[in-house]
């Protein structure tokens, strides 16, 4: 019921996919593997993990993306106090069909925890990364408790500049 709108507009100098969010006056940046490398805020360059970006230099994608390839990926939340472990796992390749069009894809599966409470609360999901968008084009999954909205998205649409040479 909620829309976003998450845009990847521009490839800087330096090889980094410039993105737009909900946020106003944020400008995030993207290595080849959606690393989350930099941001840029009303003027201001983050290079570092902060409170209001700790995914800041964290793995998102590990290529190449195999089957059965799993990875860790740790950082911190809220100054430290939150400790987020998320776990991704390669379940195979799909045709997947979103508004977009339709587009062959690698499944992983995404498992999230972090230490809020003495319970760990838990967030599992699946996303569908589409090599020709260099993206993701689907997710679907549930957050922790039934209070949590589940979490799902589809690629309305997408445009590749194809006149610009890919980063390397």
């Amino acid at each position: 019921g909620q829309r976003w709108r998450h845009t990847l507009d521009a490839v800087t100098e330096d090889g980094l996919l410039r993105g737009h969010g909900p946020e106003p006056n944020v400008e995030y940046y993207y290595d080849h593997a959606h690393t989350l490398r930099k941001v840029y805020v009303d003027g201001t360059w983050i290079t570092g993990e902060t409170r209001a970006f700790p995914e800041i230099g964290k793995t998102e994608l590990e290529f190449p993306l195999e089957v059965g390839k799993v990875w860790t990926t740790r950082w911190y939340a809220d100054g430290g106090a939150i400790q987020i472990n998320q776990g991704s796992h390669v379940l195979g390749c799909e045709v997947v069909t979103v508004p977009a069009g339709t587009f062959v894809a690698v499944r992983i599966w995404v498992s999230r925890t972090d230490n809020r409470s003495r319970i760990p609360r838990s967030r599992d999901y699946t996303l569908w990364y589409a090599p020709v968008v260099k993206y993701w084009v689907k997710g679907t999954g549930t957050f922790a408790t039934i209070a949590d909205r589940v979490a799902e998205f589809e690629l309305e649409s997408f445009a590749i500049d194809a006149a610009k040479a890919a980063p390397r």
